[in-house]
């Protein structure tokens, strides 16, 4: 099993990923945060209950293509009413 491979600099969490895995990320949502797979071979399994989070992630990592399953989709395209929702359950 392969570990990952992460760094947390200033509040950063730097994944070092390589160019296959920016090149294949999958996102799915699972009842309340978003799943994501990185990479094909031996994927890197990330989880969100932020869509901020997961987007300021992938910015600091180069992701910046990625394919929605209809549920994560429908979710990140709720933007701001997602982020409500989501901070109503947190308090």
């Amino acid at each position: 099993m392969m570990e990952e491979k992460s760094e947390r600099r200033l509040g950063k969490m730097i994944l070092n990923l390589t160019e296959e895995q920016r090149d294949s990320v999958k996102i799915t949502f699972n009842s309340n945060r978003f799943v994501v797979n990185i990479g094909k071979k031996d994927p890197i399994l990330r989880e969100y209950y932020s869509m901020d989070n997961m987007m300021k992630e992938f910015d600091e990592n180069g992701i910046e293509k990625a394919e929605f399953d209809d549920k994560a989709n429908f979710m990140y395209e709720q933007g701001d009413e997602f982020r409500k929702d989501h901070d109503k359950t947190l308090h």
